[in-house]
């Protein structure tokens, strides 16, 4: 069942020897590989064979597929790992020449100036916004050195333009340094030119954490067309759905409300883009097709990404090293005075403890990691409203769906139900998620995320 609820991203550019643009992408779960019909929707680009040879190649979990077309050759990347694979006669060939992986999850591949390159990732260890090419004649990678790089920082967001690469809310993480999931309220970009990184800043526009910016924007779920970056995004004020579009070429940013109820970022089968068209197959498998260049001409003007320079010596890096240092040794300290206190003075010590946590702090500085976790699902399942799912989306919905054991697994979906909806209850007013008998087999319960009254 993991697989079914897999995606596979596809991406083909009809290189142009200067510029880096993807002019078609197409996402598809694993599970409609064998039993999907409508091979004729994603011709000329691909072929029913080309797809299904896709199940034979290495792929990490929960991860997705890349194919760039490029002089009339079809190309695929597996992210997490390094592999460069060619379409040759009946084939994927593999034209990486050694066996290095785990460094390039959440990378993006494309092409600029006749060679493959990779931006972003990361790997066992910490984000990274490296920036990679690929020389097809020794078959290895090889990085290139950039000014004012970020550092400890990757996103899934990712645009790429005609020189330019953008990331957009990303996340600081090395856990070397005691940098733990960081998240950036803007975002950064490459000019591929002059090999120098800037900061976007958004005043205040997007953010992943609800009411801290006009627009809530969706972790992890965007569509990159030939010209415009496109968001799922969520208005903060009246909790509106639509598309954010950002314009790669004037930086503007537009939002488009969306009446239409299906959620084709999460739930399309597959998703087909050529150039600024977005092409999915929606719940009822009707075809639907999203000009997004029409789409931002009838979109709101919201504002727009202002360039900045970024100085050499306020890299993320040397603010924070001292920073976490100085936090880990007050944590240090704190539990060693607590450690002697419980051997020298165990019957005081334990007063003064039990007095700390019957004070009554407020929420926010209190709040355990499952009540944490409950809020962020819940910021994720807002775009889902109106959505049904099984037991099985949910869980993937949930994040829970890798834990082996059933009993844990129920009782896990149990408890986080009951705090999203006791988090929906106390912010909306409202239960957001309900569940009921499957009307189609009584044997199974579906779950339906009820819309905001």
């Amino acid at each position: 069942m993991k697989n079914t609820l897999l995606f596979i991203l596809l991406f083909i550019g009809r290189g142009w020897d200067g510029f880096a643009s993807d002019k078609v992408m197409l996402r598809i779960k694993p599970g409609e590989i064998s039993n999907n019909s409508e091979y004729s929707e994603l011709a000329p680009h691909f072929s029913e064979e080309m797809i299904k040879s896709l199940r034979d190649l290495p792929l990490t979990y929960n991860r997705y597929f890349q194919l760039i077309v490029h002089d009339e050759k079809i190309y695929a990347f597996s992210p997490c790992y390094l592999d460069i694979y060619r379409w040759e006669g009946e084939e994927w060939n593999n034209l990486y020449q050694f066996d290095n992986k785990g460094y390039t999850c959440g990378s993006r591949l494309f092409f600029y100036k006749n060679q493959f390159h990779l931006l972003g990732g990361y790997g066992f260890w910490n984000n990274h916004t490296d920036l990679l090419h690929f020389d097809q004649n020794s078959g290895s990678w090889s990085l290139e050195v950039n000014e004012n790089q970020p550092v400890d920082y990757n996103t899934e967001l990712i645009g790429i333009g005609e020189t330019s690469g953008f990331m957009f809310l990303g996340i600081h993480h090395n856990p070397r340094l005691g940098i733990d999931n960081v998240y950036e309220d803007d975002g950064f970009m490459l000019d591929f030119e002059s090999k120098t990184w800037n900061r976007l800043d958004f005043g205040g526009l997007i953010s992943f954490s609800p009411g801290k910016a006009k627009f809530l924007i969706q972790q992890g779920r965007g569509v990159d067309t030939e010209n415009f970056m496109v968001l799922n995004a969520f208005t903060s004020t009246d909790h509106k759905l639509g598309m954010l579009l950002f314009d790669k070429r004037t930086l503007e940013l537009r939002f488009y409300r969306r009446d239409s109820p299906f959620d084709f970022f999460n739930f399309a089968n597959w998703i087909l883009v050529e150039g600024d068209q977005i092409k999915f197959s929606d719940n009822q498998n009707q075809i639907q097709t999203l000009d997004i260049a029409d789409f931002y001409q009838k979109a709101d003007f919201v504002g727009k990404a202002e360039v900045q320079p970024i100085a050499e010596s306020s890299y993320f890096l040397e603010n924070w090293e001292y920073i976490f240092l100085l936090i880990s040794a007050v944590f240090a300290g704190t539990a060693l005075v607590l450690f002697l206190g419980l051997k020298i003075f165990p019957s005081q010590t334990q007063t003064l403890l039990q007095k700390f946590r019957s004070k009554n702090i407020p929420e926010k500085e209190v709040l355990n990691d499952e009540k944490k976790e409950a809020i962020e699902l819940w910021e994720k399942l807002l775009y889902l409203q109106g959505e049904t799912l099984t037991t099985e989306q949910l869980d993937q919905v949930l994040e829970i769906d890798g834990i082996p054991n059933l009993d844990r697994k129920k009782v896990k979906r149990s408890r986080l139900i009951k705090a999203i909806n006791k988090h929906s209850v106390a912010k909306w007013g409202y239960t957001l998620i309900t569940k009921k008998r499957n009307p189609e087999d009584k044997r199974f319960m579906i779950y339906k995320v009820e819309k905001a009254l």
